[in-house]
């Protein structure tokens, strides 16, 4: 999957997110913009919302794991 450019499931993204630390999208829009290569590898999309609308995908909160 990686050498082939697939994207990761949703939950491996999510999990990966939530690891890396990142906590909304202004700050994961600074980290593909800024470490395009990483995030490349790390096989994450710049537009998780839309990747995974029907994969998953439920909100920006669960995604990045912050509930008020």
């Amino acid at each position: 999957d990686e050498f082939l450019g697939i994207m990761r499931p949703y939950d491996e993204a999510r999990d990966l997110i939530r690891t890396l630390g990142i906590q909304n999208f202004d700050e994961y829009e600074h980290f593909i913009r800024n470490d395009k290569k990483r995030a490349e590898g790390l096989r994450i999309p710049a537009k998780p919302h839309i990747v995974y609308r029907d994969k998953g995908w439920t909100s920006f909160e669960d995604f990045f794991g912050c509930f008020d």
